[in-house]
């Protein structure tokens, strides 16, 4: 928007102030006439010029700080991020074979390494990216703070995610056709899997109702054990552990019982790990 001011007067030098009072003069416009110029077209005209401004500038920021080539690996310029063989495939079939699993930090993506070893073809299957950074929430900032985000900046450049695209009918473009989110059983986990799909929620909301795009591994908060280490029981809650032994408090005080809690994913041996790839 630029206007023209006659004879303006400012406040200093700098003249970054009017120091004039100007009156309010206006024309009006028919509102039948605003309605009809914005469902010409120009609102969605606007809408993606906008977003691709935006994502065109922040990819130049993002460039110039990811020239340390020490920093980051050579996968896409990404950090710690292991790429499943299929992502990087030529063909969009091949690419959407693969799921794409983030992690909570270095020590749960090592936890989601192991689990994979277990299951056939892991590496052109799987790929991993452990979250070492702060994801901010989507929903109560604006676009810009949103996509500036290094860790969102680097998510969207990893699933290969495309700004007002609508995946409903199909996945064309995406690098994986499926996400895991493999974090922790405690608040921090549950609190990291709500920023991931608050993300979705105000940019891509087709992919969460598609049903079939985005998925949690639940790793056992508790796990009950007999003296023997017979697996009893696993309880993804603290309250649903508290309930169920409120209810059971007799086998526990007989010794017959034994619980093992687990704050982190790490925390799991090889075996329980592998059982909950399994799953």
């Amino acid at each position: 928007l630029t206007c023209f001011i006659g004879n303006a007067m400012y406040d200093g030098q700098t003249k970054d102030r009017l120091k004039m009072t100007i009156k309010d003069e206006y024309v009006p416009i028919p509102t039948k006439k605003v309605q009809t110029f914005m469902n010409s077209g120009f609102r969605e005209l606007v809408e993606s010029n906008y977003f691709n401004i935006l994502k065109n500038n922040i990819d130049k920021i993002h460039a110039k700080k990811n020239t340390n080539g020490s920093t980051y690996s050579s996968r896409g310029g990404v950090k710690n991020y292991e790429p499943a063989e299929y992502s990087k495939s030529k063909s969009q079939q091949t690419k959407l074979k693969a799921t794409l699993i983030i992690t909570e930090g270095n020590s749960a993506n090592g936890t989601a390494v192991k689990g994979l070893r277990k299951v056939p073809d892991s590496g052109k299957l799987f790929g991993t990216w452990p979250l070492t950074g702060k994801i901010i929430n989507a929903i109560k900032e604006s676009t810009g703070r949103v996509i500036s985000n290094k860790v969102i900046y680097n998510f969207i450049k990893v699933l290969g995610l495309e700004f007002d695209r609508d995946y409903t009918k199909d996945l064309s473009g995406l690098n994986y056709g499926r996400l895991f989110i493999f974090t922790d059983a405690d608040e921090d986990g549950v609190h990291i899997r709500g920023l991931v799909f608050a993300l979705f929620r105000k940019f891509w909301p087709s992919l969460l109702k598609r049903g079939d795009y985005i998925f949690s591994i639940r790793s056992p908060y508790v796990r009950i054990y007999t003296k023997r280490k017979e697996l009893v029981r696993e309880f993804y809650s603290i309250g649903h552990y508290k309930n169920w032994r409120s209810l059971n408090q007799e086998s526990f005080i007989g010794g017959k019982y034994t619980t093992d809690f687990y704050k982190g994913i790490g925390s799991n041996d090889d075996k329980e790990i592998f059982s909950i790839f399994m799953k």
